[in-house]
C-alpha cells in the first residue's frame, strides 16, 4: 500500500508542474492575442495636415512619398505637387515618369496649389493653365464646392443674402459668410468653400448667425477646409444632427453652436482655446467628444444636461472650468482635472448623479458654491492642500462617506460645505507632519441648504 502511495504521489509531482506549465503557455497566448486585437481595432487616425508634416521630416525617401500620397489622397494641394515632384525626378522608389508628374501637377494646379500653377505654367503654357483652371472651377461647381451667386433677397437684419443651390451667402469685406438657403436643407450636407459672383471668385470663411438655426432634418455636415469662424447658434436646434466634421482651420466656435443638436461624437480640432458658453447644451446623445491641447477654458454651461456623456478626457493646459459646466451629465462616472486647473464655478458637476471618481487638481485654489452637489454616487474624496470649499460643495451627497482633507482646508471650508452628506460622520485631516486625525464632520453640515 505505502509503494501504490508513493507511485502516486511521484506521478502528480511531475505531472503537476507540466500542467501548469501548460495553463502558464495558454494564459500568455491568450493575453498576447488580446494585446493583438487591441492594436488591430485601435488605428492611428492622422489629418493630412499631420501626413504632409510628418513627410516632410522623414529620412527616407521612400516614406517621404508614402506620406505625401496619403495627404494627396485626403485632398492636399501642396502634398499632390510634392508627388508630381517625386515622379519628375525619379525618387522615393518610383521611376522618371514625366506623364504622371504632369498628371499630380494637374491635379494640385486643380486644387489651388501656387507652386503647382506656375509649375504648369511653365511646362504647358498660359492658355493651358487658364484652361486647367476654368475645368477645375467647373468640378467645384458640379461637385457643390464652389456656388454661382445670381439672386439675391433682403434678409430679416437688412442684409443682401445672394441665393444659391441649397444656400445663401453673404458678401462681407471681401469673404463670404454662409446661411441657409431658403428652402432649408436635409439630410447629409457638404457646405461649399466658394463663391463665385460674375468673376470675381470668393472663399467663405464664415458660417453665420443662427445660419442653420432648426434646421431639424440635418443629419450630417461636412465644413470645408477654409472655414475660420463658426457664429452664434449656427446649427441650434439641429435635433438630427448626428455627425459633423470641423476641420483644423476653423479657430472659434462661439456661443450654442450646437445647443440642443442630436450629435453622439465630435472632435474639436487644434487651435481652438476656448469653448463658450452653451456650446454643447442639452445635448443628450452626446457620448464622446475628442478635446485639443491647445484648450485652455471650459466656460458656462458649455455641457450642460448632456445625459449621455459617460467620459471625457480634459487636456493638460486647461486652468478654468466655468459655472455648471457639467451639470446634469447623469452618466458621467469619474472625472480627472488636469494639473493645470486653478479652479471651478459653481455647480460645475452639480446633478452628476452617477460620478464615483474625482483626482482633483493640486493646483485647485477654490471650490465654489455646489462644485460637487447632489453627486449621489460619489463616496469619497481627497482635497488638494491649499484648496477652500465654498457654501454647498458637496451638498446632498448622500453616499460621501470619506473625505481627506488639511487643516488648511477646514479653516477655508464654508460651514455647510458638506450639508446633506448624511453617511459623512468624520472628516480625516491630515497634519503638516505627516500624521492624520479625525474631527466630527456635524460643524461642516449645518447651514441652511442652498438652491442652485
Amino acid at each position: 500500500m505505502k509503494k501504490v502511495l508513493m507511485l502516486l504521489i511521484i506521478t502528480l509531482a511531475l505531472l503537476i508542474p507540466s500542467a501548469w506549465g501548460q495553463t502558464e503557455k495558454v494564459v500568455r497566448q491568450s493575453q498576447q492575442e488580446t494585446k493583438v486585437n487591441r492594436n488591430v481595432y485601435k488605428p492611428i487616425q492622422m489629418t493630412k495636415e499631420q501626413y504632409f508634416n510628418r513627410a516632410k521630416q522623414q529620412i527616407s525617401q521612400e516614406k517621404e512619398l508614402a506620406d505625401y500620397r496619403k495627404a494627396a489622397d485626403m485632398g492636399h494641394a501642396e502634398a499632390m505637387y510634392q508627388v508630381g515632384l517625386f515622379y519628375a525626378r525619379g525618387e522615393g522608389g518610383v521611376s522618371k515618369d514625366e506623364k504622371e508628374a504632369l498628371v499630380w501637377i494637374a491635379k494640385a494646379a486643380k486644387a489651388g496649389c501656387g507652386n503647382a500653377k506656375a509649375d504648369y505654367e511653365k511646362r504647358m503654357g498660359v492658355q493651358a493653365l487658364a484652361k486647367l483652371q476654368k475645368e477645375a472651377e467647373q468640378e467645384e461647381i458640379e461637385r457643390g464646392l464652389m456656388v454661382v451667386l445670381n439672386n439675391f433677397h433682403i434678409g430679416k437684419w437688412g442684409e443682401k443674402l445672394y441665393d444659391c443651390k441649397g444656400f445663401s451667402v453673404r458678401l462681407y469685406n471681401e469673404i463670404a459668410i454662409i446661411y441657409s438657403g431658403l428652402t432649408k436643407p436635409q439630410g447629409d450636407i457638404v457646405l461649399p468653400y466658394k463663391a463665385k459672383l460674375g468673376a470675381k471668385v470668393y472663399e467663405i470663411r464664415k458660417i453665420g448667425y443662427q445660419a442653420f438655426m432648426n434646421c431639424t432634418d440635418i443629419t450630417s455636415v461636412q465644413i470645408p477646409d477654409g472655414i475660420e469662424e463658426i457664429s452664434e447658434e449656427a446649427f441650434k436646434g439641429c435635433s438630427s444632427l448626428k455627425d459633423v466634421v470641423i476641420p483644423a482651420t476653423v479657430k472659434e466656435l462661439e456661443k450654442a453652436v450646437f445647443r440642443e443638436c442630436g450629435l453622439e461624437s465630435v472632435t474639436i480640432p487644434e487651435g481652438i482655446v476656448r469653448l463658450y458658453p452653451k456650446l454643447f447644451y442639452n445635448c443628450k446623445s452626446l457620448i464622446q467628444v475628442n478635446l485639443p491641447n491647445s484648450l485652455k477654458y471650459l466656460d458656462e454651461s458649455v455641457f450642460l444636461n448632456c445625459k449621455g456623456l459617460e467620459t471625457i478626457n480634459l487636456p493638460e493646459g486647461i486652468r478654468v472650468l466655468g459655472f455648471f459646466c457639467f451639470q446634469g451629465c447623469s452618466s458621467l462616472k469619474s472625472i480627472d482635472l488636469p494639473s493645470t486647473v486653478e479652479g471651478m464655478g459653481n455647480g460645475v458637476f452639480y446633478g452628476c448623479t452617477s460620478l464615483e471618481t474625482v483626482h482633483l487638481s493640486d493646483k485647485l485654489l477654490t471650490m465654489s458654491t455646489g462644485v460637487f452637489a447632489k453627486c449621489t454616487s460619489l463616496t469619497s474624496i481627497e482635497l488638494p492642500e491649499n484648496c477652500g470649499l465654498s457654501a454647498e460643495c458637496f451638498e446632498g451627497c448622500i453616499n460621501l462617506t470619506s473625505v481627506t482633507m488639511t487643516g488648511k482646508n477646514l479653516e477655508w471650508a464654508s460651514t455647510s460645505a458638506f450639508r446633506g452628506c448624511v453617511k459623512l460622520d468624520k472628516i480625516k485631516v491630515r497634519n503638516p507632519d505627516g500624521s492624520t486625525k479625525f474631527v466630527k464632520a456635524k460643524k461642516w453640515k449645518e447651514e441652511d441648504k442652498f438652491s442652485l
